[in-house]
């Protein structure tokens, strides 16, 4: 038994030690403010979560929560969050909002109640938009959710992925995976030397131990089979050295591919003090090193819009810890 967990344990510093070349430098250094987008606070709504989409035409397209504003707006967003289409000229805005994409089916569905957490990509011709629902809303204890899928060929009309079924649930049969209760947040990226489909999300074992994990799954379609990857979870609170015990992990996974590199930003739940986000860079996806500040503020569900050449060039993220609650846009240098 001691030989075993020697032998695991020098396996996970030669991982730990293979992956410190890819330590990045602080993401905020790239970052230029743009200001504020989509504030529909004057309308009796929140704003979470945008996610950007430039169509062949150059107009960018934001998916986004809109959530009604009640004195508890938290327990809305799980039980009344719908996603929204908006478009505008150029990433700053202004942005007018079209239309209603998805709302929840009611009780006794997968997706009964809030659909959150929108996710939009283009994969060959087609566009992805991932979602998180939840099939048990409330009370806290006892949240469900799943990780669903929309496809689209041209941004207006979509059809659910997978035979209305969820691409992702959460682990009910294993009480010991980090993603046994909550499941959300996904991220999409595919592999440009395999052409593998990964799509990152963030898992919670249960509420009452609330500790934010992040793994991910892979598939050669997007409609699946999603089959969760033995090396889960990749990035978590035990992972990282020098973590302090109040902290809780890091959410809100936003993956890409840059320079060779895989690339996250997640939003940070007490690695930094003050907690704001962390940016992690890896080799293969799978072994992500010890992370470094992403950008300053206390910003939640990053997002990245790209250029023509498939680099990130904004960097959209949800504003709630300075005035209303909307969206907010960087420039990327």
């Amino acid at each position: 038994m001691k030989i075993q967990c020697y032998l695991e344990t020098i396996v996970l510093l030669f991982a730990f030690m293979s992956n410190m070349h890819s330590n990045p430098e602080p993401f905020h250094h790239r970052l230029t403010p743009k200001g504020r987008i989509l504030d529909l606070n004057h309308e009796g709504y929140i704003v979470w979560t945008c996610s950007p989409i430039r169509d062949d035409a150059g107009k960018v397209h934001v998916f986004f929560n809109r959530v009604p504003e009640p004195a508890f707006w938290f327990k809305n967003f799980r039980t009344q969050g719908h996603i929204m289409h908006a478009v505008a000229n150029q990433p700053e805005g202004p942005y007018t909002v079209k239309n209603l994409v998805i709302k929840g089916r009611g009780q006794g569905h997968w997706d009964g109640y809030g659909i959150v957490n929108p996710r939009i990509y283009r994969v060959g011709e087609q566009y992805a938009l991932f979602f998180t629902s939840y099939e048990v809303a409330w009370p806290l204890n006892d949240m469900k959710e799943h990780i669903g899928l929309l496809l689209s060929d041209d941004l207006k009309t979509w059809r659910r992925a997978n035979g209305g079924k969820p691409i992702l649930s959460p682990s009910d049969e294993d009480p010991d995976a980090f993603d046994h209760q909550i499941i959300n947040n996904a991220s999409f990226v595919q592999d440009p030397e395999t052409g593998e489909f990964r799509l990152y999300y963030r898992g919670i074992q249960s509420i009452p131990k609330n500790r934010d994990y992040i793994g991910y799954a892979t598939a050669t379609s997007l409609e699946g089979p999603w089959v969760k990857s033995p090396n889960n979870p990749v990035v978590g609170p035990d992972m990282v050295p020098n973590s302090v015990k109040s902290f809780r992990g890091f959410e809100d996974p936003c993956v890409w591919i840059e320079n060779g590199l895989y690339h996250m930003l997640t939003k940070d739940m007490g690695y930094f003090n003050p907690p704001t986000s962390a940016y992690f860079q890896s080799s293969d996806g799978i072994h992500w090193g010890v992370p470094v500040r992403g950008y300053d503020k206390q910003d939640d569900s990053p997002q990245l819009l790209f250029d023509a050449h498939g680099a990130p060039d904004y960097l959209f993220v949800n504003r709630h810890k300075y005035g209303a609650l909307s969206g907010y846009v960087y420039k990327i240098d």
